[in-house]
């Protein structure tokens, strides 16, 4: 295919900006409305996807339906994997105003003291436990029945999952029984333990981003939102970024940023942009005949995600895979309405964190609990006619690492990813101990009163070859990923510790895709606390 960008012409009405911002997820809404909130600055947003309107993006179980549509969902495809059978997985990302926030299934998950410190200890100043803290409590506003720990004040609502199914509290209870506490706090001092999950929702309702965030943008008139525009490179006038060129209706269009341009387009797209632009390994580049303005071999590299495995049980109770008819659909359309809670507000309405051996410090392992059966994988996946619960059981801190890289100089084709989940033989025993776990908890009283049999992958898989052949059938990426614009002070980072990139001039990259080491936690939270604090980093530099 062609690159329309090369031989189109190029119209103005991109206009002149302070702040040019590209991709409206999780970072970009929380970043359009701090980045103008003083009414002084002008900022653009644009955004590929169309706007986060309807009730498919605020009933929660609507939002998360629309996961594997390609009206609201990038739907990448990887490369096959190697380590895992040749498998292919599709991995899922927002391609809507609120990005993933917008389709993700809301659980409010911090993460832990030391994957923080961690990123503190690499050299990345002003980024350990303590000093993200105070941006993660200025974002929350956290439910009267929720732990102190949680900020009040902030635009995104936090709740406990209401009206969770029966069972939730039976998961709770049998992760006791194998030796982890109740913890409603474990988003606070300790994270291991067991809870009902808590979820971004106000009143039931999915509260994005976008909800907390760009609603509140939209009013201002020195703020304006672009729906439908894909980038195709930034402007560069040497080795400083001056805007950003981009097709919308049909047409290609020029954007030009007095201030600084700011990539918030994932971990996919956002090294994509990167590279396009003549920014990332010079010998790449050059095979596709793209001019180099930055040599930086780490661009896409880094590629992390968390991965793992599904157990499942038959069990003697309703679960939610049976209402997937008509008159169950309208059940639960009704106590929707009621009480503002039940399976349309939730996936996974319990959760806890183990770790995978005693001496570490914190747990690596997240399990969570589903009272839902499905069968079969990616496109062909559909609800069971029998009462099933699944426990995934998966790590949160990989050792194994991937890469995004151009396919192409034309825009509109897609990266390549490489990602081999199972890579490293540390990462399989980790996957391993996480199943045995999660067959443990299968295995509880507190399961045992409501019938349960395992039956994926069931009693035939005993021993150590047997885990490891089901590990490479039926390990799946968790879409959280990150990691391909490293942040850092060496040779593999592609930001500083202010996330602005290396070698280049008012150029940031501001999302998933700057974290060094993947949190124990799903990583929506982060993603808007990372925003917080690159728009503070952005708007205490001199103009």
């Amino acid at each position: 295919m062609s690159d329309p960008g090369r031989d189109a012409p190029v119209h103005a009405e991109g206009g002149t900006w302070d702040y040019i911002i590209v991709g409206a997820g999780s970072a970009g809404c929380v970043l359009a409305d701090k980045l103008s909130s003083s009414g002084l600055a002008r900022v653009m947003l644009l955004e590929a996807g169309p706007e986060a309107s309807g009730l498919r993006y605020k009933v929660p179980i609507l939002g998360a339906l629309e996961s594997g549509n390609p009206r609201s969902d990038w739907l990448f495809s990887a490369e096959l994997d190697p380590s895992r059978n040749n498998r292919r997985d599709i991995y899922s990302r927002g391609r809507v105003v609120g990005g993933s926030g917008s389709i993700n299934a809301m659980m409010y998950v911090r993460g832990n003291r030391a994957d923080y410190d961690l990123w503190a200890r690499q050299g990345n100043v002003g980024w350990g436990y303590e000093d993200l803290l105070p941006y993660f409590r200025s974002i929350e506003g956290a439910s009267a029945d929720l732990p102190d720990l949680y900020g009040r004040e902030g635009p995104v609502s936090i709740s406990v999952t209401r009206r969770a199914h029966s069972m939730s509290r039976a998961f709770v209870k049998a992760v006791e029984e194998i030796g982890y506490p109740h913890n409603p706090g474990y988003n606070g001092a300790s994270q291991a333990g067991a809870s009902i999950t808590h979820v971004n929702q106000r009143r039931g309702m999915r509260c994005s981003s976008a909800k907390a965030f760009l609603e509140r943008a939209i009013k201002r008139e020195n703020f304006r939102l672009i729906t439908g525009a894909f980038a195709h490179r930034l402007l560069m006038t040497g080795r400083r970024a001056t805007g950003v060129e981009f097709s919308h209706l049909g047409e290609l269009r020029r954007a030009t940023a007095v201030g600084e341009v700011i990539i918030s387009a994932g971990p996919i797209n956002g090294p994509k942009l990167l590279m396009l632009s003549g920014i990332g390994d010079e010998k790449a580049l050059r095979a596709l005949g793209i001019v180099t303005i930055a040599h930086n071999p780490a661009v896409g590299g880094n590629l992390q995600d968390h991965c793992g495995l599904f157990l499942r049980a038959h069990v003697n109770v309703r679960t939610h895979n049976m209402d997937f008819n008509r008159l169950g659909k309208l059940r639960k359309a009704v106590e929707f309405a009621v009480f503002r809670g039940g399976a349309a507000t939730y996936i996974s309405p319990a959760v806890a964190f183990m770790k995978t051996s005693p001496e570490l410090d914190e747990p690596d392992l997240q399990f969570q609990f589903t009272p839902m059966g499905i069968e079969g994988t990616g496109s062909g996946m559909c609800m069971m006619a029998t009462p099933v619960i699944t426990i995934h059981s998966f790590v949160n801190r990989l050792f194994t690492r991937g890469r995004v890289s151009l396919a192409s100089a034309d825009p509109t084709m897609p990266p390549v990813i490489e990602l081999p989940l199972l890579g490293d033989e540390r990462d399989m025993k980790k996957v391993l101990t996480g199943g045995r776990i999660g067959r443990m908890i299968l295995q509880t009283a507190a399961l045992a009163q409501y019938g349960t049999k395992e039956f994926s992958p069931g009693p035939a898989v005993q021993s150590d070859g047997e885990w490891r052949a089901y590990a490479r059938e039926a390990t799946m990426p968790l879409n959280h990923t990150a990691g391909s614009c490293r942040m850092g002070q060496d040779d593999n980072a592609v930001v500083d510790s202010a996330l602005r990139v290396r070698g280049v001039d008012r150029l940031r990259v501001i999302d998933s895709s700057i974290i060094p080491e993947l949190p124990n936690a799903n990583i929506n939270a982060i993603t808007m606390v990372i925003a917080a604090k690159g728009a503070d980093a952005i708007l205490s530099e001199p103009t």
